[in-house]
């Protein structure tokens, strides 16, 4: 699985993950969600890493793992069973801190999937061919694909590297 930002191979088109966390009785934070879609024309695994910013301070807050389609094809794709459990209702990545704060995004990114679950479903299935094809037609391979990552993305996650290239995008989306 290698991941590209959609706006990266699709830069027509804009978030639709948009929604409010409560993180205590005072406060409120408007979240914009980021999606990175694998562009691996050799992997089938629909499933999508999304960057959750503050839209207020343009920072990303936690990065969440969602797979849309149904619980049979993560598990012919070969995933364990726990991570499918965690994929089909949205999880946090791997690494990512554990606190109040993340919790609660995923909480309300989880709330916000089950409003008209089926045409977001649609939305991300859709979102995810488009980004296959537009893979395909500017040549990626896996090769590629990994090597774009690398050179892109590759350690520039934990240098904050990334958020910068994000910001520029928010602000426009704002």
């Amino acid at each position: 699985m290698i991941i590209m930002p959609f706006y990266e191979l699709c830069p027509e088109m804009k978030p639709f993950i948009k929604f409010y966390t409560p993180i205590n009785k005072k406060t409120i934070i408007p979240i914009i969600g980021y999606e990175l879609y694998c562009c691996d024309p050799e992997c089938d695994c629909r499933l999508i890493t999304i960057m959750m910013y503050n839209v207020n301070t343009e920072k990303c807050l936690v990065t969440l793992q969602y797979g849309w389609d149904n619980y049979d094809h993560y598990i012919k794709e070969k995933f364990i069973e726990s991570d499918v459990d965690n994929f089909i209702n949205g999880c946090l990545m791997m690494l990512e801190n554990r606190n109040s704060k993340t919790l609660a995004i995923l909480a309300s990114f989880q709330n916000w999937l089950t409003q008209d679950k089926e045409t977001k479903k649609q939305l991300f299935a859709s979102r995810y061919q488009e980004c296959k094809a537009a893979a395909e037609s500017k040549g990626f391979t896996s090769k590629q694909s990994n090597d774009w990552f690398l050179k892109n993305i590759g350690g520039m996650l934990e240098h904050g590297v990334f958020d910068d290239l994000i910001t520029n995008k928010i602000k426009f989306f704002k």
